[in-house]
């Protein structure tokens, strides 16, 4: 097992976190979020493979949850200061949005990370 390994899949996670976050807490509207989902679906799809070959890895994974939702977090916030979601950060926070303003412990569990799927009905 590699750090690199590691690495991706701390990533990936941090991936369908954030997606997943701003799918249940952002979505204005019925066509945003498309992007979110098809970069959660590739992001367990490449978790799989990396499980695959190594698959200690996903004990480490599930270990590794909590830095991967502040990689999230860090995310979430970097992208409400993007021009085009500014106007989102004033509806949602009034103001561009800091670490306070999410929640300090992931709010999902591994294997809603796996097979969470909230835009099916």
């Amino acid at each position: 097992m590699g750090r690199s390994e590691l690495r991706s899949v701390i990533s990936y996670v941090s991936v369908i976190l954030e997606h997943l976050y701003k799918l249940e807490n952002f979505k204005v509207s019925q066509e945003m979020g498309n992007s979110w989902i098809k970069s959660i679906i590739n992001a367990r799809e490449g978790l799989e493979l990396v499980f695959d070959e190594s698959p200690s890895l996903r004990g480490k994974a599930q270990q590794e949850l909590e830095k991967s939702w502040r990689i999230a977090v860090k995310r979430l916030i970097a992208w409400f200061k993007y021009p085009e979601n500014k106007t989102l950060a004033k509806r949602f926070f009034g103001r561009l949005p800091t670490e306070k303003d999410f929640p300090d412990k992931c709010p999902y569990t591994f294997e809603q990370v796996l097979e969470y799927e909230p835009w099916i009905e």
